[in-house]
């Protein structure tokens, strides 16, 4: 934008500074009187978010002399979304689904260490090898074509379904999504391609850490339920409130213990390693119930992997035919 744009005041800028800065999601700042107008908006060193729901914004800063008059804050404040609106288009509808904020785990797009079409580009890639080794592994397993075709593109098209297209993740259905792909369907896919053939005793062994794996989402998802809310995004924390969120964070963080101490007394002790981790899980519960969400999706995500390592054991150990279809 030229200095001499006529957004900023006629004969009183003296300089322009354009720059792009991260935010949080709190709508409009009320700024305070300054020597400096942007475009006519009275700001000093405060951040003045234009687009409520964007985690960027941009600031446009129009220096002036001491002697042009100066706007009060609120019409400051309007002045700028005005003129933010005329330069980037209007604000983000209800159910644009491509907002990341400062609370975001995955800071990629956030912190711009990539630019979204690199992410695309790296998406594909990925899709590309993952296909090129389903291909490879078809040509080592006695697995059917259409068996190994069935579950392998079921779970890929999951995958890209959780936030494009569809977009399972915007309208609550993203945690049944990671509930089955991340559990039954990853375990059955190892399953059929190691030993040729479905079956569906494996998915019994997959609920732990299905269980374990849902309660990362659910706590990241209670944890951004007012961001979410404010972008058009709808979860199933959003739907059942703080509370119930908050049994079922529960049920999820437990029931995998449940299933190991059956496990344990029914067939062997050995599965009762990952009960090492239930101290965690406690720490993790009082936290949750104190609504101090800070790092609890970082927390539940370190249980699941410390939980899966412990699992591992416990059935590497186990006496040869101890437990149940194994």
């Amino acid at each position: 934008m030229d200095p001499r744009d006529e957004r900023c005041p006629s004969g009183r800028v003296l300089a322009l500074i354009t720059s792009i800065s991260f935010v949080g999601d709190n709508g409009i700042e009320a700024p305070s009187a300054s020597d400096t107008e942007l475009c006519g908006a009275v700001v000093e060193g405060q951040k003045v978010l234009l687009l409520p729901g964007r985690a960027w914004h941009r600031r446009t800063w129009c220096r002036r002399s001491a002697s042009a008059p100066r706007a009060p804050a609120g019409a400051a404040a309007r002045a700028a979304a005005r003129r933010w609106r005329a330069l980037r288009g209007p604000p983000p509808a209800a159910g644009d689904t491509s907002i990341d904020h400062k609370k975001s785990d995955d800071r990629t797009l956030v912190d711009q260490i990539l630019e979204p079409q690199d992410v695309v580009r790296f998406g594909v890639f990925l899709y590309t090898v993952g296909c090129i080794c389903a291909a490879g592994l078809y040509a080592v397993s006695t697995l059917k074509l259409e068996h190994l075709a069935l579950i392998y593109f079921g779970g890929l098209s999951s995958s890209f379904l959780y936030t494009g297209g569809i977009g399972f993740k915007y309208v609550a259905l993203g945690d049944v999504v990671i509930l089955i792909t991340f559990g039954p369907l990853a375990v059955m896919f190892a399953h059929a391609v190691q030993v040729g053939y479905l079956s569906l005793s494996p998915l019994l062994y997959a609920v732990p850490l299905a269980l374990s794996t849902e309660a990362i989402l659910h706590s990241n998802n209670t944890r951004d339920m007012e961001s979410d809310r404010q972008a058009g995004i709808v979860t199933l924390a959003i739907l059942i409130g703080p509370t119930f969120s908050y049994i079922l964070y529960t049920v999820l963080l437990f029931l995998p213990y449940l299933i190991f101490c059956v496990l344990a007394t029914r067939y062997t002790i050995s599965m009762a390693l990952p009960l090492l981790t239930i101290p965690m899980a406690f720490s993790l519960e009082r936290q949750f119930r104190c609504q101090n969400f800070h790092k609890i999706p970082q927390r539940t995500a370190k249980l699941n992997l410390l939980l899966g390592l412990f699992y591992v054991c416990g059935i590497t150990l186990a006496p040869a035919g101890a437990l149940p279809k194994l």
